[in-house]
């Protein structure tokens, strides 16, 4: 959502606002890494190993890697030396700097607001930058003495010089990153391209087109997404008062995207564009909102009521054209004319929905509220026979200190209640089979959709109250909710013998249950100081009461570390995963042979649920004549999720733990690692057996076939999240100049941790916001910690 300022209530005359910010964001680098040995397998020195399972470097010479002829150390040796910082020098200090100009002309019939931002931003990573343009304006005016008129427009320019792809995938630099060797020396991989004997740019590695990994700054600098939006945000409104207390009012609101994107891959891209690869895609959406409502507002006695009626008529579409192509004729010259063999796309796009809603409040003595709203949609996306839905909400709320007398320490007391009913329709084409055309060739989708749709549906009870006592020092605000979420959209397996892999089905009952609570206080307030406390806390608690019918369990998303399921008299949010073989009491069962743990052939264990126990948070702020500081502490207890770059980076002998039992097979599980874990023999009795670190690690971790089990993390968590401190400058002092006020602000965000259980990671930093990303961790970037300072002055 993106809202303007309306600039009602300025002063009338000229008002002007210009403000400047500066960011610093600096990469905070928490995975852990053992610095002892280096490249190479079964403690043999190999220069082309992509993992460090390598000898101790202990600064003995061997054979350098690069394969570039130019290169000072080709063919020649170096010291076999520990490389601390090889990760934390591919991160630059990311810089972000916004100017801010702001124009209000204020009369007593109108009113003009203008805005324009301009963003210069640099990440943490060279080459991620952006630069950006905002520019808001929005004029309100009374046309006459019953006609007024509201209108935006918001346009937004964005150029990005490459978006990031991120999670387990070969687009990813942090992945290569990641998984460095120990002795790799910054300076060498900085040096990530040259040009060979015969003229062609090549890719400075050890390992010459290994499939699976790569130069992170080849990455970062040759396979590269730049990208060119624009958006603009237009509404108009007009409002007409035909009788006192009875308007009629019509907008319409128009929000359009504008997108071109390239992808670039130089030829030598190891993994998936070894000849070179291009891609174009230029699309556009828009959503047009047009309705009108009905006002009507009265007083009669001692009671006020509020009418409202109107409809919604809401077109949203979409398209896009793109081409792609690989293995360049000429080298690296970015065209789709350049590839053996181009391939055309297009996609389309459409959705209607109409609506006709209405909405009242009655309230008596402005203290007692009924508020009751009703809304029916007909919906394209869903079929004839239940296009139409309908849905209601009523709610009560009581200002009692206003009804009744109360003890004098409370100075407010609200309690609230209310019942809601919300509809969704379904994605575009979901009633009928889709097809697409490759080569002269029709296709149908793999997925059978559901020609019997019906609305999702949520209804959501919640009851509340706000306490405010000792002449508002003391504040206190609690809600219990319960929302269940009914005939979702599911894909559920079918048997390949059908012709198809899925079947869309609608089912489920999936309940949340919670309880938000804030507690607030005034602990000084005197003249030049004051200081006042908040405390936040919620908990929620989710239950899976229904799938679609005739499943128990629903598989939600896969990968090679863990699978997301949906099962019935469970909690939402479950991970499965493969784990530990244990016996009765619940022991690791270690095989006798060889000292490793058995592991279960699927991913039959529930290992891991994302969501936590509770949420918390403590909030500061203090005030002292023109200063001022604010400070928040978060915190998020319980919760777990699997990290899968721990697994991979495990796997290759990177992570500190690795590098306990190298020297011999003396790795005894339950006492080296995994110290909360018991090993037994198959027969129940105490486990002696040990390992070596190679042969666990690449059993239970790597890449294709890890055991979830061992990567999954505790979420639980306190941070300081931010402190800003500011200070106002004197009145007397900015009376001699020409502004009207001014304000230096020093910011810090993301500061540092008090706890986080995770310790090799952020349990906050996930691929994205989709319920199956959230229980997984995949080389995402680091987090950063941000400092900052903001001018603003008026005028």
């Amino acid at each position: 959502m993106v809202t303007t300022k309306s600039g009602k209530g300025a002063r009338q005359g000229v008002t002007t606002s210009l403000g400047f910010t500066y960011q610093a964001n600096q990469a905070v680098i928490l995975q852990k890494v053992q610095n002892i040995y280096g490249q190479g397998a079964n403690g043999v020195y190999a220069r082309a190993a992509t993992v460090s399972w390598g000898p101790k470097m202990e600064g003995q010479m061997v054979d350098h890697w690069s394969n570039d002829p130019s290169y000072y150390l080709y063919g020649k040796q170096y010291a076999f030396l520990p490389q601390p910082d090889n990760i934390k020098d591919f991160f630059r200090i990311g810089n972000s700097f916004s100017t801010n100009l702001g124009v209000n002309i204020n009369s007593e019939v109108s009113n003009i607001t203008f805005s324009y931002t301009n963003n210069n931003d640099g990440g943490i990573v060279n080459g991620n930058d952006l630069k950006g343009h905002n520019l808001n304006l929005r004029v309100r005016a009374n046309l006459s003495r019953k006609f007024t008129l509201d209108s935006k427009l918001n346009v937004i320019k964005r150029n990005y010089s490459n978006v990031f792809i991120t999670g387990e995938t070969f687009e990813n630099p942090m992945r290569y990153l990641y998984m460095l060797p120990r002795n790799i020396r910054s300076e060498d991989i900085q040096h990530y391209e040259f040009i060979n004997p015969a003229g062609q740019l090549r890719q400075h590695y050890w390992k010459v087109n290994d499939n699976g990994s790569g130069n992170p700054y080849w990455s970062v600098y040759n396979a590269v997404q730049p990208s060119k939006r624009q958006r603009a945000i237009a509404m108009l409104s007009l409002r007409y008062e035909i009788l006192p207390g009875l308007s009629i009012q019509g907008r319409s609101g128009f929000d359009g995207t504008y997108t071109n994107t390239e992808w670039r891959r130089n030829n030598d891209t190891y993994t998936n564009a070894y000849y070179g690869a291009f891609s174009k895609t230029s699309s556009n959406s828009y959503e047009w909102n047009n309705d009108f409502l009905i006002n009507y507002n009265t007083n009669f006695g001692e009671f006020a009521l509020d009418l409202n009626a109107g409809g919604n008529h809401r077109l949203y579409e979409s398209e896009n054209v793109s081409g792609s192509g690989s293995i360049f004729n000429i080298e690296n010259m970015f065209a789709l004319a350049n590839t053996k063999d181009p391939r055309p796309g297009e996609g389309y796009s459409k959705k209607v929905v109409q609506s006709f809603y209405g909405f009242g409040e009655l309230s008596w003595k402005n203290a007692l509220f009924l508020n009751i709203t009703g809304r029916n949609d007909w919906s394209s996306t869903l079929p004839a026979a239940s296009r139409s839905y309908f849905y209601p909400s009523v709610g009560l709320t009581a200002v009692i200190s206003d009804l009744l007398p109360l003890p004098a320490a409370f100075t407010h007391l609200k309690l609230r209640t209310s019942y809601a009913e919300v509809g969704n329709d379904a994605g575009a084409y979901n009633l009928h089979r889709s097809a697409s055309v490759s080569l002269g060739t029709i296709g149908l989708s793999s997925s059978m959709p559901n020609p019997n749709l019906k609305p999702e549906r949520t209804r959501s009870i919640e009851a509340g109250l706000d306490l405010r006592m000792f002449n508002d020092r003391g504040r206190l605000s609690g809600t219990w909710y319960q929302t269940n979420t009914y005939d979702q959209l599911f894909s559920t397996p079918v048997p390949v013998t059908s012709g198809v892999s899925s079947v869309y089905q609608k089912g489920a009952d999936v309940q949340n249950k919670g309880v938000e609570l804030t507690l607030g206080a005034v602990g000084i307030d005197k003249r030049d100081f004051s200081w006042d406390i908040m405390i936040n806390w919620s908990k929620n608690i989710s239950k899976i009461l229904e799938i679609a019918e005739g499943f128990a369990v629903l598989s939600f998303g896969t990968d090679f570390i863990r699978e997301y399921k949906l099962v019935k008299g469970q909690a939402f949010g479950d991970v499965y995963a493969k784990g530990w073989e244990r016996d009765a009491n619940g022991n690791v069962i270690i095989n006798q042979a060889n000292g490793l743990p058995q592991i279960t052939s699927g991913m039959t264990v529930k290992v891991a649920n994302y969501n936590p126990d509770w949420l918390g948070g403590l909030s500061n702020t203090i005030t002292y004549k023109n200063f001022s500081l604010n400070a928040l502490i978060d915190s998020r207890w319980g919760g777990s999720f699997i990290s899968f770059t721990e697994a991979i980076t495990a796997g290759n002998g990177i992570l500190d733990y690795t590098a306990i039992g190298r020297e011999d097979e003396s790795l005894l599980f339950g006492r080296d690692i995994f110290k909360n874990e018991k090993g037994v023999t198959p027969e129940g009795g105490e486990n002696m057996k040990a390992t070596d670190a190679d042969s666990f690690w690449n059993n239970v971790g790597g890449r294709n076939n890890p055991a979830g089990e061992a990567f999954v993390r505790d979420a639980t968590n306190i941070r300081l999240r931010e402190v800003i401190i500011g200070y106002n400058l004197p009145k007397d002092i900015v009376a001699k100049t020409f502004f009207s006020a001014a304000r230096v602000s020093l910011v810090g965000r993301n500061l540092f941790f008090f706890m986080n259980k995770a310790e090799h990671s952020d349990p906050e930093i996930v691929n994205s916001t989709s319920n199956t990303d959230e229980g997984r961790e995949a080389f995402a970037l680091p987090t950063t910690r941000t400092f900052g300072v903001s001018l603003n002055f008026d005028f």
